[in-house]
């Protein structure tokens, strides 16, 4: 029971100074008479009753099951002698758990569809999403592998986002501003709690070394959504070049 009331204050913590701030600025800096009726009063009863569902379901059903599938997996990849070694078990595993904890966020959709619509269909939202899933998955690999061994995260952080500044400079102001937001759909509720859960479970002492692989996991999105934007831009000149010599 004590974890229902934790989580209904970690709830309401986070809700109402939000909603008290947005009427501080209806009613004090914008001199606006809007206000919570009941139709927006019971939207915000269901919004705190469904964050604390949300919070029991992540720490007892997907943290949970990322840590047993992190210990397993260690367990898979570690010798009679306590080598830890990677194998092509692991690296699909991990492209695997990235990719579909990916396509699986809410937030991934929604964006797919403004993007679609922003691009004139030039971006099709199942393309965004899929590019996105498979950066993430890149990044989640990238970062098991670095948590399995235990290497320093500069390592991997130094040339990932020397390359995706290469390829800001190089790219279109559209595509760019598209590619880094993609990025914060490695913070969902979907991919954080899997993947930190996974990577604590593979991770050996320290257990810090496997925070970074959220940060490998927001750099992959940006590369292959760059990469696609680039490639959209390049038919599109063609294209458009194509029908000036007509």
């Amino acid at each position: 029971m004590n974890a229902w009331w934790s989580a209904l204050e970690t709830a309401v913590e986070a809700i109402i100074p939000l909603v008290l701030g947005m009427l501080f600025l209806q009613r004090v800096i914008l001199r606006s008479r809007v206000g919570i009726n009941l139709r927006m009063l019971i939207g915000l009863v269901l919004c705190v009753l469904g964050y604390v569902l949300f919070l029991k379901g992540l720490t007892t059903g997907l943290m949970p099951l990322g840590s047993q599938v992190g210990d397993q997996l260690l367990a898979a990849v570690t010798d009679p002698l306590g080598h830890v070694s990677i194998s092509g078990t692991l690296i699909i595993f991990a492209l695997l758990l990235g990719y579909g904890a990916t396509i699986a966020e809410p937030a991934l959709a929604a964006m797919g569809i403004e993007v679609e619509q922003i691009t004139s269909g030039a971006c099709r939202r199942t393309w965004l999403i899929h590019t996105v899933g498979t950066g993430v998955a890149l990044g989640v690999a990238a970062g098991l592998v670095m948590t399995v061994l235990g290497l320093p995260l500069w390592y991997f952080i130094l040339p990932a986002y020397s390359l995706l500044a290469l390829l800001g400079y190089m790219g279109s102001d559209r595509f760019n501003n598209i590619a880094w937001d993609s990025a914060g759909v490695t913070t969902g509720p979907i991919t954080v709690p899997l993947v930190l859960a996974l990577g604590l479970g593979v991770a050996p002492a320290p257990l810090h070394q496997a925070f970074g692989i959220l940060a490998l996991a927001s750099a992959g999105p940006i590369f292959t959504v760059s990469i696609m934007g680039a490639l959209i831009e390049r038919v599109q000149s063609q294209g458009g070049a194509h029908v000036a010599t007509k």
